[in-house]
């Protein structure tokens, strides 16, 4: 309770808590600098995966490492946060260039996406045969009975009763 909240003793046995948003800021931040520290942050594979993935981890991008690193250690720790603490813990930190970098990194991806996709088919007309008449849809065998309806087909009901017979008034 001390870490977030202003204390004031009143008497030995008697002390009162009061929440401070400021102190709970610099709390969290401490516990955002250790989990962004690269001995903690690395042993995440998911952090690594992430931050691999966004080009991070390439040789010239130190800068853009530390940040990243943070944002991660923002978002492990959103997990137990509530949804205006988390952005206001957001706001805290300086997040443009890393942004920049990641918008530029998703633009190239949308490019390499759109010149690698396959052109969409046309959608096929009556195919002909080749007396030039137009070919029908095949059409879906019907289905199958199940075994004892096949067996019950080969049953020979003659002479016997149809079943409706039972629930009918004797004469």
């Amino acid at each position: 309770m001390k870490r977030i909240c202003e204390v004031k003793e009143i008497t030995a046995e008697i002390i009162v808590y009061r929440y401070s948003q400021e102190k709970t800021m610099n709390y969290f931040k401490a516990k955002v600098g250790r989990l962004a520290t690269p001995s903690v942050c690395e042993m995440s594979s998911t952090v690594v995966r992430q931050l691999a993935k966004d080009g991070l981890m390439d040789d010239g991008k130190e800068d853009l490492l530390g940040p990243a690193r943070i944002k991660a250690a923002c978002e492990m720790l959103s997990q137990y946060l509530s949804s205006d603490m988390y952005t206001t813990l957001l706001a805290s930190y300086d997040f443009d260039a890393l942004h920049a970098h990641i918008q530029s990194i998703q633009a190239e991806r949308a490019v390499f996406a759109e010149d690698s996709a396959p052109a969409p088919k046309a959608k096929r007309g009556k195919t002909q045969t080749q007396n030039g008449e137009a070919a029908e849809k095949k059409r879906k065998a019907p289905a199958k009975g199940s075994n004892g309806v096949e067996k019950l087909k080969k049953v020979n009901v003659q002479g016997m009763s149809k079943i409706s017979s039972f629930f009918q008034k004797p004469k």
